[in-house]
């Protein structure tokens, strides 16, 4: 969910944080006086600092994970430590993180340092439990928001207050020459902090009541301020816009058509109406509109809440996957990544829930019009971009970490090479895991090292969505491969697996197909599953949503299912009854039963389960490991405090997967391989 902070960015207003707001009552450093005590809490780079030592210079960098502008700033701070090495000590000091839980705080704080700690060259801490260095430090400054920086020199005096990336590299250049001017710097603070206290007295009550939707008094304190000082129209205009929207739409409307017919067509309105519950449906599909076909972050993530909001969920996943593909490939916090998760969860459920309601009958049955063929990126030619008159067309569904589509494709190759002339089979890729920029370059490089296995044209369905949820979803398809049949009047002749193309093809090339025969058993088929189709949605929901014994509940309720949905059980019966779940896998251990292996790899993804499991996982694997046992034992020895063992694994694991065909060991495994390798290695 877009955040007001990432508002106020967009329209190029400076983030005014309330913690600061409200410590503007605490007495505010005077520049020359002795600096506070130094106290940090955790440390998470670098070596940590006890305390200034006389003649060295200090510079305290305040900063969070949530906080675009700290990010920004720190490779230029980590350039100065580097310049000033000997002379000046970076510290970043870690503070203002969204929560009261410390515990997951601390592992969110680490996520981060993980991802992001080679732009921090410099000793890094967090605030201490009792929020000392917020208190007593940070909130004393004067400064509104964050990145906030505090330099100490060489006498522990506070000697600068303000912006990392706005007069540090000046300040630090005279502190170190000895004619820095402490009276031109006492009066710039004191300059920051009037701003700052004037600023708060204005934005403080506009926010509070824009934050409690209390409307009306929002956009009465915001016209009296504006009316009282001109100025403060800039700053308040997202909070005129957000309030105006609630208080009269209409005006909001004709706002916001302006500015979608001007150059920048309301985008950063749109942003704001996405994330407004309770406006009219006019209001989200003139927003809709205005970021249609854009693809930067922040308009992906308002196509796919707008999208949500105007009864298209399957849409709005699809565009949710796309932008937290965006989000990882520019290694975007772990704070925003988790908040797009949790809205593709939402996204996802109300796409189960509609579909869940909806008719058996599909929009696409044997015999009728097959819809427009609209791929995204052709990435093996030739592309068909239209249906030909006379000519058979075979779309065959797939991904690139689908085992049986890969196994399916020499013997495709076969019948277009059999059928050339006559029949163009199209390759159609879908529902890769990862949707963002470089899915296309993924699945180029897939076809590619396939080589003379795929001998027909590719597309992937990036930036249409025509093909998965037109095609796919529209003749009810479920699983990969799928295939789908086009006779030679455009008209949707057969659907199913690959298996049994071979016969279809030849029965309509020889004009003996049966139309009649072929749809009554697709009807019968679909009868037959409508029956189980309300079950699987509310198994998918639970499973979605981690209800782990609602999971076991919906299974168990339907016994006539139970061989098929066995494995299922036992990985939500893990978090549920892990007691039950060790015993059933010992029985099926003691049968020697095919499913023990998977159950292997079910268990020892789960934390915090008894030791005597993980070390029965070990006991059962043996000391002899091979490739699709080295991630179940090396997980288990992890879990067992054998660290060195599981290193020892995970690291043989990598070096195999390196070397095995690509066509067999997709890029979602590998970097799950490599992260755990690192978890390992204790980076």
């Amino acid at each position: 969910m877009m955040k007001l902070a990432d508002t106020l960015r967009r329209f190029g207003v400076a983030l005014l944080c309330l913690a600061a707001f409200a410590a503007q009552a605490k007495e505010t450093f005077r520049i020359g006086e002795p600096a506070p005590e130094f106290r940090a809490g955790r440390w998470l780079n670098g070596e940590p600092v006890e305390g200034f030592k006389p003649g060295q210079i200090y510079v305290l960098e305040f900063w969070a994970t949530w906080c675009g502008p700290c990010i920004a700033a720190m490779p230029h701070l980590s350039e100065l430590a580097r310049k000033h090495a000997g002379k000046v000590t970076m510290i970043g000091v870690n503070i203002q993180e969204k929560g009261d839980d410390l515990a997951k705080i601390d592992r969110q704080v680490d996520r981060f340092m993980a991802q992001g700690c080679k732009a921090m060259q410099y000793p890094v801490c967090r605030d201490t439990p009792d929020k000392y260095l917020t208190q007593e430090w940070y909130e004393r400054s004067g400064l509104a928001g964050i990145p906030a920086t505090i330099v100490v020199d060489g006498k522990g005096r506070i000697a600068w207050l303000g912006n990392p990336v706005i007069g540090l590299d000046k300040a630090l250049d005279q502190l170190l020459a000895g004619n820095f001017n402490y009276e031109a710097s006492s009066a710039d603070a004191a300059a920051k902090a009037r701003r700052t206290q004037e600023l708060t007295e204005v934005v403080t009550p506009v926010s509070q009541a824009v934050f409690a939707k209390d409307w009306t008094r929002a956009m009465a304190l915001i016209e009296a301020a504006v009316a009282r000082d001109p100025k403060y129209a800039g700053f308040l205009t997202p909070f005129r816009y957000m309030t105006l929207l609630h208080v009269n739409e209409d005006e909001a409307y004709a706002q916001t058509l302006a500015a979608v017919e001007g150059p920048r067509k309301g985008r950063d309105l749109a942003s704001i109406v996405a994330k407004e519950d309770g406006l009219s449906k006019r209001m989200y599909e003139l927003a809709a509109r205005a970021v249609d076909g854009e693809t930067d972050p922040s308009s992906l993530q308002a196509r796919a809440t707008l999208s949500y909001r105007l009864g298209e969920p399957a849409k709005a996943v699809e565009l949710q996957k796309q932008l937290i593909g965006v989000a990882k490939e520019m290694k975007i916090t772990p704070t925003y990544t988790d908040a797009l998760e949790e809205d593709l969860k939402k996204f996802e459920t109300a796409a189960a829930e509609q579909g869940a309601s909806t008719s058996v009958r599909l929009p696409f049955r044997i015999g009728q019009k097959a819809p427009e063929l609209r791929a995204g990126t052709w990435v093996k030619g030739p592309a068909v971009s239209r249906f030909e008159p006379g000519q058979i067309y075979v779309l065959e569904f797939w991904a690139t970490w689908c085992g049986p589509c890969k196994a399916a494709m020499p013997h495709i190759t076969e019948l277009a090479r059999r059928h050339a002339g006559k029949v163009t089979f199209i390759g159609v890729n879908v529902q890769e895991r990862t949707n963002g920029p470089g899915t296309v370059d993924q699945v180029r490089r897939f076809v590619e090292s396939m080589g003379e296995k795929i001998g027909y044209p590719n597309c992937v369905d990036s930036g249409t969505g025509n093909l998965d949820s037109v095609w796919y979803a529209g003749v009810g398809a479920v699983g990969l491969p799928q295939t789908i049949i086009v006779d030679g009047k455009s008209n949707i002749a057969w659907v199913g697996g690959p298996s049994g193309i071979d016969a279809v093809v030849d029965a309509l090339l020889a004009g003996t197909f049966d139309y009649e025969k072929t749809s009554a058993a697709r009807e019968e088929r679909l009868a037959k599953g409508a029956a189980m189709y309300k079950v699987g949605r509310e198994y998918q929901l639970a499973y979605a949503a981690g209800d782990w014994a609602k999971v076991v509940a919906v299974i168990d309720a339907h016994p006539q299912q139970a061989a098929m949905m066995a494995l299922p059980r036992y990985m939500a019966l893990v978090h549920v009854d892990p007691v039950a779940a060790f015993a059933q896998l010992k029985t099926e251990v003691a049968k020697k039963s095919g499913m023990a292996p998977l159950m292997f790899d079910a268990l020892t993804e789960v934390d915090n389960l008894p030791a005597e499991m993980y070390e029965y996982v070990i006991a059962q694997l043996g000391d002899k490991p091979g490739f699709g046992t080295y991630e179940s034992l090396a997980r288990s020895y992890y879990r067992t405090g054998n660290t060195a063992r599981a290193l020892e694994l995970q690291t043989k694991l990598v070096e195999a997967a390196k070397g095995m065909d690509p066509t067999n060991m997709t890029p979602e495994y590998m970097d799950r391989y490599q992260a755990d390798l690192k978890k390992y290695q204790g980076k």
